[in-house]
């Protein structure tokens, strides 16, 4: 899980005592999922980018590049209809490619207002996200646009847990 509001507030969806271990690059995910119990921890290291809130220089790539993730959720700053992703900082792109590269499968989690954002360092596109996970509220419009751009939209309901946007189902089941 990299850094974002999304992904913390994830957190207390993941399903807790059935193997699951959280590597994050993040603090805050960090403390929560150590807060919460009941999963293992891996809190990937480097340089903590305060505005960014976690590890994204070139020793948290270099440990993202050795390692492999059955599954992994990649919060996007900026989402646009024919660019794809983005983010506001280069090396929080770089390092979002690489868990990309590196990961089995991937989602990304999209609020809403994602997609009236601009960002300038480009992530990736489609073809490289398994699904596209946004609010329930997303315009049917925006949505049947994002699909026809290629992404496979799941949408999150009110109060739903990983169980509602049902990741095993839509990602197959972890080795």
């Amino acid at each position: 899980m990299d850094c974002g509001s999304t992904n913390l507030a994830m957190v207390d969806f993941l399903p807790k005592d059935i193997g699951v271990i959280v590597a994050t690059n993040s603090v805050d995910i960090s403390a929560a999922v150590a807060k919460r119990g009941g999963m293992g921890l891996i809190t990937i290291g480097g340089s903590v980018d305060l505005a960014i809130g976690g590890a994204v220089d070139a020793t948290a790539v270099a440990v993202i590049r050795e390692t492999n993730f059955d599954l992994a959720f990649v919060g996007g700053c900026a989402i646009a209809i024919g660019f794809g992703i983005a983010a506001n900082d280069h090396a929080d792109a770089t390092f979002k490619k690489m868990v990309i590269k590196q990961s089995r499968r991937c989602a990304l989690l999209a609020l809403t207002e994602k997609f009236s954002e601009e960002a300038p360092y480009r992530v990736g596109g489609p073809s490289d996200f398994d699904c596209l996970v946004v609010e329930a509220n997303l315009d049917n419009e925006l949505a049947r646009e994002l699909e026809n751009e290629g992404f496979s939209l799941m949408r999150a309901g009110e109060g739903s847990d990983l169980a509602t946007v049902d990741v095993g189902h839509n990602f197959g089941a972890a080795e």
